[in-house]
């Protein structure tokens, strides 16, 4: 969407708070039109902002909710027994 790519021009040039809040925005917008899953993408560009800011809080928040929409990844898998056969 074009807020996406305003915020990561906003990134870029350093004016992460703006960059953050075009961010959000554009996965609101994904969501009501599209749907939680199509917002992934984005959701892994906030995630990346998050870790490198130092923001662990909502990185986690984040994290979890990614988790739920997408179900666990084939290693988490692996380390409760499901991989194994």
């Amino acid at each position: 969407s074009a807020l996406a790519v305003i915020s990561l021009c906003q990134y870029r040039i350093d004016n992460y708070r703006e960059a953050e809040s075009k961010l959000r925005q554009a996965i609101k917008t994904i969501e009501a039109i599209h749907g939680k899953l199509e917002s992934c993408r984005m959701k892994a560009v906030l995630q990346t902002w998050l870790r490198e800011w130092g923001r662990e809080a909502e990185l986690a928040a984040l994290k979890a909710e990614m988790d739920e929409i997408l179900g666990p990844d084939d290693i988490e898998l692996e380390d409760i027994g499901f991989g194994k056969f």
